[in-house]
């Protein structure tokens, strides 16, 4: 009965239905474009639904790939990550992903990632979605690009977060997006919009291919300059100028022998007037603790109570998620202002901080309070240091969960110079890094600005402002009585 009525309505009604009125209208647009509602212009398809034991990670005979919300970029599809297959019988025809298909987060705890929508630029024939995923076709008669678009930009996902709610998970109902207001231009409007989005995105994805190469090699290159820096490259001039600069004849002695525990391909070449010793030979190695969590008035002091997740703020410990009352650091093992923080389990093993204040740390972090014949920065730049880290792992213990205790870490390879090579070192290494943290951080905030652009070029292009339309162009509601 329902489809018999909807058979009989009269392109007036039709187009009643598909308009928006106008007190509901989000903004003013060209008067040759026209609101309409979004299931004007698309068909919308709800995910492939299947059981725990229909799914399988090794593709096999007859089967499709399932995308998922990891599959889903912001305007991309990624089909290699942690795929799962399904055999085709369960999967509907048109749930089969086409070109210009945008799939649509439906179903997530996220309310940042929920309206995600990932746009295809290919025909497959063996890849559908997923029951959390929707599917947004744009109809025939239309430009696809154009609707595709409309999926990246602000309105459609503020609408999106606006709407979407559950107890526990965000979720987005077939009538959120149906019923989403779209702004429809003339059918040469929406081509003349989308050469132009095409020309400038592309031109702004490429700067941003770019920026973003620079931040993800960051990490590279200040490996590389570290590694520099312990085998004493760095300071190989400075040598040269200061020959007669020597370790004395007392920390010579503490040197790791041939017949020492640790294995001699561990302990690579370094100047004449530098020695391998162990981390132990020129720190005090803490392990931290952790006070009675019953007696509250341990916490809720000015004492830094640092955890492995305080090693994330890049050089310097500034601040901590959990503090500890004088009364709680003097039952505990305090270090010094100037000491090292070590990770000693885990998967961030060997994640490493530097502290500018006294403070307390746990018992997952080893520190290491430098002697006066150390550099304090010397020592954490060097345990920042990729070979650091590999040997860190290497001398771990554990197969879930590695481990290095006290012992093993005091154990350490560390190269030693002297102590006025560990100052020009250092000098060196805080002049050259900070320039690549400023390099990094402007190629961040520059990729962030490219994004802004992009946000903006979109918002102008779904408001007709442009400089694309013109207004002598026949309305667009005579292109929408065609399609309906």
């Amino acid at each position: 009965m329902t489809k018999k009525k909807v058979e009989e309505l009269t392109i007036e009604e039709k187009l009643n239905n598909a308009l928006i009125p106008v007190d509901k209208q989000p903004y003013e647009i060209p008067k040759n474009w026209c609101w309409v509602r979004l299931d004007s212009v698309i068909n919308l398809y709800r995910g492939v639904s299947y059981g725990k034991n229909d799914a399988h990670k090794k593709k096999e005979k007859d089967d499709i790939l399932i995308l998922r919300g990891g599959n889903l970029g912001e305007g991309y599809i990624q089909i290699e990550t942690d795929n799962i297959y399904v055999n085709k019988n369960l999967v509907n025809p048109v749930q089969i992903v086409k070109k210009h298909d945008v799939l649509i987060v439906s179903s997530t705890g996220s309310s940042t990632v929920i309206g995600k929508a990932g746009i295809s630029n290919i025909d497959y024939s063996d890849v559908a979605f997923g029951a959390f995923l929707m599917l947004a076709r744009p109809k025939e008669r239309f430009n696809k690009s154009y609707i595709n678009y409309f999926f990246l930009t602000d309105i459609y996902r503020h609408r999106i977060r606006l709407l979407a709610n559950g107890t526990n998970i965000n979720n987005v109902r077939v009538e959120h997006v149906n019923g989403t207001t779209f702004p429809l231009p003339p059918l040469v409007e929406q081509e003349r919009i989308v050469n132009k989005l095409d020309n400038y995105i592309s031109k702004l994805n490429e700067a941003k291919e770019k920026l973003e190469k620079v931040v993800d090699t960051y990490n590279y290159r200040k490996n590389l300059i570290l590694h520099k820096a312990f085998i004493g490259q760095l300071t190989k001039n400075w040598r040269k100028e200061n020959p007669n600069i020597e370790l004395n004849e007392d920390i010579k002695n503490k040197a790791i022998t041939k017949d020492s525990m640790l294995p001699d391909e561990y302990l690579y070449e370094i100047p004449e007037n530098w020695r391998w010793v162990r981390l132990g030979d020129i720190g005090e190695i803490v392990t931290g603790s952790t006070p009675n969590t019953k007696d509250k008035s341990y916490f809720g002091g000015d004492v830094l109570f640092i955890k492995p997740t305080e090693l994330d703020q890049e050089k310097n410990i500034i601040s901590s998620a959990e503090t500890l009352t004088e009364k709680g650091k003097q039952i505990s093992r305090p270090v010094r202002k100037g000491s090292t923080c070590l990770c000693c389990i885990g998967s961030t093993i060997g994640k490493c901080g530097f502290l500018t204040v006294e403070a307390v740390t746990n018992q997952q972090i080893n520190t290491v309070v430098p002697y006066d014949f150390l550099d304090d920065l010397f020592v954490y730049y060097y345990c920042c240091s990729k070979y650091f880290k590999i040997v860190v792992n290497e001398r771990s213990y554990g197969n879930t969960l590695p481990i290095i205790n006290k012992t093993k870490t005091s154990k350490l390879p560390f190269p030693l110079p002297p102590l006025e090579e560990q100052k020009e070192i250092v000098k060196i290494l805080d002049s050259i890094l900070s320039k690549e943290k400023q390099v990094k951080e402007i190629a961040e905030k520059e990729i962030e600005r490219v994004e802004d652009l992009k946000k903006n070029l979109l918002t102008r292009a779904f408001g007709g402002i442009l400089g694309t339309n013109d207004p002598n162009e026949e309305n667009s509601i005579e292109l929408l009585k065609t399609v309906l």
